[in-house]
Parts: structure tokens; C-alpha cells; sequence
């Protein structure tokens, strides 16, 4: 959705790294928003986040994984409220 219309979401320019033709990372210059130095800053707060909560982070492990296993105990916490009183 992005790469179809940066602009949409204040992207400039997107950039392919030139060395790596598989790369899943890119370059990018914001016109209004978050700059990459910005972004990378929130998303390194967000995983250390996210680390608190999933103790053992696979090398594959991607932040998708980790919000979704969170919503998921979340809700399962809702579901089934833990017995007061108990140790």
C-alpha cells in the first residue's frame, strides 16, 4: 500500500538498498512526519517493550509476533481471570 502511494503517507522518496536486490529494508525521505532516526528511536522503545512481556525473542522474531502473542494473552487473561488468593 505504501510503496504504491508514498506521498499519501508524507514519504518523499523510498530507496532500495543498491547491494542487496532481497533486502526487506529501505531508505526513505518523509516530506511531514517521522524521520527514519525517529522511527527507528519509537521502534527500538516498542521492542524493548515488547521484550518485557516475551521473555525468549527468537532469531526470527518480528515485531508483528510479539504484539500479536500480547493481544492474544491479553485476552485469554480476560477470559480467564487468574484466582485471588492464591500462591
Amino acid at each position: 500500500m505504501i510503496m504504491s502511494d508514498p506521498g499519501s503517507y508524507g514519504i518523499r522518496r523510498i530507496m532500495r538498498p543498491s547491494a542487496e536486490d532481497l533486502s526487506l529494508g529501505f531508505f526513505y525521505e518523509v516530506s511531514e512526519g517521522m524521520t527514519p532516526d525517529e522511527a527507528e528511536r519509537l521502534y527500538q522503545h516498542v521492542y524493548e517493550k515488547v521484550s518485557e512481556v516475551v521473555c525468549e525473542l527468537p532469531f526470527n522474531y518480528s515485531m508483528a509476533d510479539g504484539l500479536l502473542y500480547i493481544a492474544r494473552a491479553k485476552a485469554q487473561e480476560v477470559r480467564e481471570p487468574q484466582p485471588t488468593g492464591s500462591s
